[in-house]
């Protein structure tokens, strides 16, 4: 586990292929590390797209990452950030 305030961010990328790749490269190399999941879309949004879909009976589909991206962040430790940039490229 990553602290707080020892910590500083190495990724934030709506790709979840790109994340799964920087935690093995982590894991394999033997750096702690700590990530996030958020979305950029908050409660609101999501509400009214629901309704949306409900009032017109479309299906509810979002493929464009744009539009309803989920960013994956991974921190790492201070002093790890150098190593991991290294590794991670």
């Amino acid at each position: 586990m990553v602290h707080l305030f020892n910590r500083k961010m190495l990724l934030s990328d709506p790709s979840a292929q790109e994340a799964a790749r920087v935690r093995l490269l982590l894991k394999q190399a033997g750096i702690p590390f700590s990530e996030k999941t958020s979305r950029v879309r908050g409660i609101i949004g999501r509400f009214g797209d629901v309704q949306v879909t409900r009032q017109y009976n479309m299906p509810y589909e979002r493929a464009s990452v744009q539009e309803n991206p989920m960013f994956y962040t991974i921190y790492v430790r201070r002093k790890d950030f150098n190593e991991a940039k290294a590794l991670c490229g």
